[in-house]
C-alpha cells in the first residue's frame, strides 16, 4: 500500500482557497483464491484532487468543495472517472450553545486486505477485493456546549455506498487435502452490495482540568437494500462505546471502556461431504446481543514507573462479537511499566 497527500491554501480575504492532491495505490498478491484455489492478484489505485473555498472565521463558517477521482487497475476498466461532493456548513450564534451543521460528500473508499483483518480478524487470505462507492454522505445536526469541557453532538445519518463490504461465514471445505488452516469452516469471505443507512448519531465528550476525560457515543441505523428479503449480514443496528480515564489522586488513575453491539445476523454455508463449496446453500444464524467492559487501575509512581491491574470482560459474559470465536471470559492482569527514552 502506498499513500501520498499534500495540500495547498491560499488566503483571499476572509476566503480560504485549497487543493489537496493525494495518491493511494494498492497491490495484493495470495497464493490461492478461496474458491477457485488458483493465485489471486489484485491492483487498483486512486488519483484524487480535492479543490474547496472555506470560510473558518465568524459566526457563520462553510467549506464548498468537490472531490475528483481517477481510478485505474483491475476494476476500472469501463468506468475510470468519479466526482464526489464536499461541503460543510456551521452556524454558532453569539448568544447560546445551539450550533447546527450539515456536511454532505461522497468518495471512493479503498478496501484491503488489511483493512478487512482490522474489522474482523478472521477474514480468510483469497477474499475478493472491491473498491466502495459512496456517492452521497449527509450528516444533519447540532452541537452544544453546556458547561466547561462539556460537549453534545447528535446528527442524522444518510449514506448511500454502492459496494458495500460485508462478511459471512465460509463452510467447512471436506476436499481440504493440504490441511490449510483457515478452510475448516473457521473463516470469513467477504462479500459486496449496494446498501443505503438511515439513522442518528450521538456523542458525549468531557475534558476536565486534571487531565481526566470520558466519552459515550451511540449509533442507531437502518440499512436497505435493492433486493427484496436481502439479509445484511454482521452489521448490528445499534452500538453503543463508552470510555474514559478519572484522576482519582495526583497518581492513581482509572480508565473503562463499554462496548455494546446489538443483534447481528451470520450466514455460513451449509456444505455436505464431497459438495462443491461454490453451491451450497446459506443458512442463517442469529448472534445475540453483546456488552464487554474492560477497566484498569493505575498508579504512577513517577515518570518512568506505573503499576497496573486491568480486567477484560468483567461482566464475565459469553460474548460472540464473531461467529464461533467466543471471547476470553473475566481476565484479571497485573503488571508493572517502564518507560525510557531513546534518542537517535
Amino acid at each position: 500500500e502506498v499513500q501520498l497527500n499534500s495540500k495547498f491554501q491560499l488566503d483571499v480575504g476572509a476566503i480560504t482557497l485549497g487543493f489537496n492532491p493525494e495518491f493511494n495505490y494498492l497491490s495484493t498478491s495470495f497464493d490461492q483464491a478461496f474458491y477457485t484455489q488458483q493465485p489471486y492478484d489484485y491492483s487498483a489505485g486512486l488519483g484524487k484532487l480535492r479543490l474547496f473555498a472555506s470560510k473558518t472565521r465568524g459566526k457563520f463558517k462553510f467549506k464548498f468543495g468537490a472531490l475528483g477521482v481517477y481510478a485505474f487497475g483491475d476494476e476500472f476498466e469501463e468506468n475510470n472517472l468519479f466526482v464526489y461532493p464536499d461541503v460543510n456548513l456551521s452556524y454558532q450564534p453569539n448568544k447560546g450553545n445551539f450550533a447546527p451543521f450539515l456536511r454532505v460528500r461522497g468518495q471512493l473508499r479503498q478496501n484491503g486486505f488489511r483493512r478487512f483483518t482490522h474489522l474482523n480478524p478472521y477474514t480468510t487470505p483469497g477474499t475478493a477485493l472491491q473498491t466502495s462507492d459512496v456517492p452521497l454522505e449527509i450528516r444533519l445536526g447540532t452541537r452544544s456546549k453546556f458547561a466547561a469541557g462539556w460537549e453534545f453532538t447528535w446528527n442524522a445519518v444518510y449514506e448511500s455506498n454502492r459496494q458495500t463490504p460485508l462478511f459471512r461465514s465460509l463452510g467447512f471445505d471436506t476436499q481440504n487435502q493440504d490441511f490449510i488452516p483457515y478452510r475448516y469452516g473457521n473463516a470469513f469471505e467477504v462479500f459486496y452490495n449496494e446498501l443505503t443507512s438511515l439513522g442518528v448519531e450521538a456523542k458525549l465528550s468531557a475534558a476536565f482540568k486534571n487531565g481526566g476525560q470520558l466519552s459515550l457515543s451511540a449509533t442507531y441505523l437502518d440499512f436497505e437494500a435493492p433486493e427484496d428479503n436481502f439479509l445484511v449480514t454482521n452489521l448490528p443496528q445499534l452500538t453503543l462505546d463508552f470510555s474514559g480515564t478519572i484522576k482519582l489522586t495526583p497518581k492513581i488513575y482509572t480508565q473503562w471502556n463499554v462496548v455494546h453491539r446489538g443483534d447481528r445476523t451470520n450466514t455460513y454455508r451449509d456444505v455436505f461431504l464431497g459438495q462443491d463449496l461454490n453451491n451450497a446453500p446459506f443458512l442463517e444464524e442469529q448472534l445475540a446481543a453483546y456488552t464487554q467492559l474492560d477497566a484498569k487501575i493505575i498508579y504512577q509512581l513517577n515518570d518512568r514507573w506505573e503499576f497496573e491491574i486491568s480486567a477484560t470482560n468483567l461482566l464475565d459474559e459469553p460474548l460472540y462479537q464473531w461467529a464461533n470465536y467466543q471471547v476470553y471470559g473475566q481476565t484479571l492482569l497485573m503488571g508493572v511499566r517502564y518507560n525510557f527514552d531513546l534518542n537517535f
